[in-house]
């Protein structure tokens, strides 16, 4: 095993969810405490009642429940808006891209710092 192996189990040994039960108990309700660690957050409190879990678990169902729909939909959609581009790769041209500017599509690069330059305007440097 490399170094690189190592280190990444080690890492993710760290970042795994480990609880312990304390045994002292909350004074002010008499009710059991409980300490989860997770990576270098600690956090200590009550155990939850019976009634909490169940609720804690409906209502993660039901999340859930909700995201899953969402995810079921692929892709993304983006609001148009008059005056403002929409730049993408070009796939029949390496290294260049098209802008789409109120109906009208070129083919250019991007610089560094975002400028667009169409190919037929680009100039020698």
């Amino acid at each position: 095993m490399d170094k690189f192996e190592r280190d990444l189990k080690q890492e993710q040994a760290e970042m795994e969810l480990t609880e312990t039960w304390a045994v002292h108990v909350n004074e002010a309700g008499g009710r059991p405490r409980r300490t989860v660690t997770f990576g270098s957050v600690t956090v200590t409190g009550p155990e939850p009642t019976p009634e909490q879990r169940a609720r804690n678990s409906a209502e993660s169902e039901a999340a859930l429940r909700r995201l899953a729909s969402g995810l079921a939909i692929p892709g993304v959609v983006i609001e148009r808006k008059p005056g403002v581009p929409l730049i993408y790769a070009n796939k029949y041209q390496s290294g260049t891209v098209i802008r789409e500017l109120d109906g009208r599509k070129e083919v250019g690069t991007l610089a560094k710092d975002g400028i667009f330059t169409p190919l037929g305007t680009a100039s020698a440097s």
